[in-house]
């Protein structure tokens, strides 16, 4: 049997009749957590949203087929097929009634054979006691109304506490957008895709995984970034060489100070675009430059002035700044900052105290990224244009207003069992 690779829909994936799978014994357990769900809603919401007529790619499903087994083995994408069944099972315990046939059998024929409802569409060999939970909680139905509290009741079903999680963040996007629930769901089957490559065996598959998550593939998009600027000063020597010293220089004094130039990058890419990148970082600057008309030595001596900021941000001795690193996701607090130091923002020793107080408060109330990342932009925004301090500080309460944060913080803080919670 050769290695067969073909884009394929979640319909086709989980509700063809033909097609079981499993997680094999060697694979570690389910790890995704709230963050990894509030991105995946917050990513299907937005592309339904925005372009509800294209494919939503959603990254690769390496299998083995085993002639001995009925099921496929799942060498790389269980993190995602598993999140997949559980929403499939969240659409059902949430919205079945309300459902049109389509949608429907969609969702029951993607959580268990369509013939035989004992028979489940995704099984795990890694642990009995992770397929008792899955089985029990999850996939025969989930008791929302049992479940007070999350983190306490649910702790060691993993399962169970991100089918809550999913379906908060689903009922949050459904009535803030006033989505029609039977169309999203026709949606998420028919237009989320995955790149299947199924695999005559399990040294092939591995091989394959390797080669999709190498970290040391010979062209990442920072070399693809830097060629496709150079490429555009090929007829001048002098200036070839001009860039190469300056993109050396960045290198090496992002080194000398223990960062990285793909971190760094990717914190100038959030002051350029100032929202949710949707590509890779060399095809998303590629096209900020071409609006920007910017030539390739503008570009170079701009990012080096930008990466000096950057490197003075975090080498601060400052109190804001260590009270901020402990957050979990830099890259908003860092770009805002970064983008304020570089543009010489008057008032930055006010914003750092406003950015620890807004970021304190949604961490302690056990706010997603999801519920931050659009006001994140919107000050990255204001900083650039300068705007006044007042401006930004209405922005982050309009925020925290709406999800009632200053309170849940207050809340969380007043209540005991917050400080053994995992920091």
């Amino acid at each position: 049997m050769e290695i067969k690779a073909k884009i394929e829909n979640i319909k086709k994936i989980l509700v063809n009749d033909e097609k079981f799978y499993q997680i094999p014994d060697y694979q570690r357990p389910y790890s995704w957590d709230k963050d990894n769900l509030a991105d995946l809603i917050d990513d299907l919401t937005n592309s339904y949203l925005n372009n509800k007529e294209e494919n939503y790619f959603c990254g690769s499903l390496v299998l083995v087929n085993d002639d001995n087994n009925s099921r496929f083995d799942i060498i790389d994408g269980q993190q995602r097929t598993t999140t997949f069944t559980i929403l499939a099972c969240v659409f059902r315990d949430l919205y079945f009634d309300d459902l049109e046939n389509r949608a429907k059998d969609y969702i029951t024929n993607s959580i268990q054979d369509k013939y035989d409802e004992n028979k489940r569409k995704l099984k795990f060999l890694t642990d009995v006691k992770y397929q008792n939970n899955f089985e029990q909680t999850v996939l025969k139905k989930i008791d929302f109304e049992k479940i007070k509290s999350v983190e306490k009741d649910i702790k060691d079903n993993k399962y169970l506490q991100n089918a809550y999680y999913l379906r908060n963040f689903l009922v949050e996007k459904i009535d803030e957008n006033s989505m029609d629930i039977n169309q999203f769901i026709i949606w998420f089957y028919e237009k989320v895709v995955l790149t299947v490559i199924t695999c005559p065996s399990q040294d092939t598959a591995i091989q394959i995984f390797n080669v999709l998550n190498d970290r040391g593939m010979p062209l990442s998009s920072i070399d693809i970034l830097k060629s496709s600027l150079m490429l555009e000063l090929q007829d001048n020597k002098e200036d070839r060489n001009t860039f190469k010293t300056v993109w050396t220089d960045i290198n090496s004094e992002l080194k000398f100070n223990d960062f990285d130039i793909e971190s760094m990058l990717t914190t100038y890419l959030y002051y350029k675009i100032a929202t949710n990148p949707k590509s890779r970082l060399d095809k998303e600057l590629s096209i900020v430059f071409k609006k920007e008309k910017q030539d390739s030595l503008e570009i170079i001596n701009e990012i080096s002035n930008f990466s000096k900021a950057y490197i003075q941000l975090l080498t601060m001795n400052d109190k804001h700044i260590f009270c901020l690193r402990y957050l979990k996701h830099k890259i908003y607090w860092n770009s805002i900052l970064t983008t304020a130091i570089f543009i010489k923002y008057k008032d930055i020793e006010k914003l750092k105290e406003l950015l620890v107080g807004y970021y304190y408060q949604n961490w302690i109330s056990g706010a997603t990224v999801a519920r931050i990342k659009q006001t994140s932009f919107n000050i990255l925004k204001a900083v650039k244009l300068n705007k006044s301090i007042e401006e930004i500080k209405i922005e982050m309460k309009l925020n925290l207003d709406k999800y009632s944060t200053t309170k849940t913080c207050n809340d969380e803080i007043t209540g005991s069992w917050v400080y053994g919670r995992k920091w």
